[in-house]
This record gives C-alpha cells, sequence and structure tokens, in this order.
C-alpha cells in the first residue's frame, strides 16, 4: 500500500512537471505570438505615417504648384498691360525721333 501512495505521488509529480512544461510552452508561443503582433502593428503604424507623409507632401507640392502658377499668370497680365502701354507710346516716340531728325537735319 506504502508503494502505491509513492507511485501516486510520482505519477501526480510527473503529471505536474508535464502540466507545468505544458503551460510554460503555452507561455512562451503567447508571447511569441504578441511580440509578432506588436511587430505587425509597429509596421503597418509606420507604413501608415509614411502614406500620411506622402500624402501631406503631395498637397502642399499641389498648393504651392498652383501659388506659382497664379503668381506666373499675374505676372505675365502684368507684362502684357506694360507692352500694350509701351506700344500705344511707339507713334508719339517715332513722331519725336522724325521732327527732331528733320529739324536738325544738316549738321
Amino acid at each position: 500500500m506504502a508503494l502505491e501512495i509513492l507511485e501516486h505521488i510520482r505519477q501526480a509529480e510527473q503529471r505536474a512537471e508535464q502540466v507545468a512544461q505544458e503551460a510554460q510552452q503555452s507561455a512562451r508561443e503567447m508571447v511569441d505570438r504578441a511580440e509578432k503582433a506588436c511587430r505587425d502593428r509597429e509596421r503597418e503604424g509606420e507604413a501608415s505615417s509614411r502614406a500620411l507623409l506622402r500624402e501631406l507632401l503631395e498637397e502642399r507640392r499641389a498648393a504651392a504648384q498652383q501659388q506659382i502658377d497664379q503668381e506666373q499668370a499675374e505676372l505675365a497680365r502684368a507684362r502684357e498691360d506694360k507692352l500694350a502701354a509701351v506700344r500705344q507710346l511707339l507713334p508719339q516716340a517715332a513722331d519725336l525721333i522724325v521732327q527732331r531728325v528733320l529739324s536738325n537735319g544738316s549738321r
């Protein structure tokens, strides 16, 4: 009877050791899965951040290009206005040149 009790105790200890090993293995697997999930989330976050940064940069680039285009159009209009004003004065300038040449002709 004493041997049976000792055998029972030995078997219980073996089962307890096996349960402890299985629990450790299960805990390691859970930690590994959690670490992998964290790495995956971190990668997703980085990818999302990069995509957002690209989007923001593209928006800023487009806004800057729009402002540049607008300023160039305004400069072109101002240039054309000045050129039109100068063209209106051209006949007067030509008349002044002709009058001077004619009045100082034989010098």
